[in-house]
């Protein structure tokens, strides 16, 4: 027949079983945060790459497309367009960076492409 002394758990079962619980309810907090961290990041990279889509639509309608440095920022994103002279053809290669506001678009281009298209005229 069992003591009373031996009913139950011990405070020593107890206090790793509560050790162990909230070991995994910590480390379920952060993978939690270091989800919603990665989402973020995705979404402003998603809407870099949209604005600079935006951006390289607006100068490829451009009738006249000239060498140069070009910055802004639109809904909190810095964007760089940097148009180049490809050869002796009217051919312009273009990089068109994107990042938040606080990178200042620095960085490897969201676009590359060439456009055609005259030098611009005065």
């Amino acid at each position: 027949m069992r003591g009373k002394a031996e009913d139950g758990f011990t405070l020593v079962e107890v206090l790793v079983a509560f050790v162990i619980l909230a070991g995994a309810v910590i480390l379920s907090f952060q993978i939690f945060a270091d989800g919603l961290r990665r989402l973020l990041a995705v979404e402003t990279r998603t809407k870099a790459v949209n604005i600079a889509r935006s951006e390289l639509a607006r100068l490829s309608s451009s009738k006249n497309i000239s060498e140069g440095v070009t910055t802004g920022t639109t809904e909190g994103i810095a964007w760089k367009i940097t148009v180049t002279p490809v050869g002796g053809i009217a051919a312009f290669k273009v990089e068109v960076r994107a990042a938040d506001a606080g990178d200042k678009a620095e960085g490897p281009p969201v676009i590359e492409t060439i456009l055609l298209g005259g030098p611009a005229r005065p």
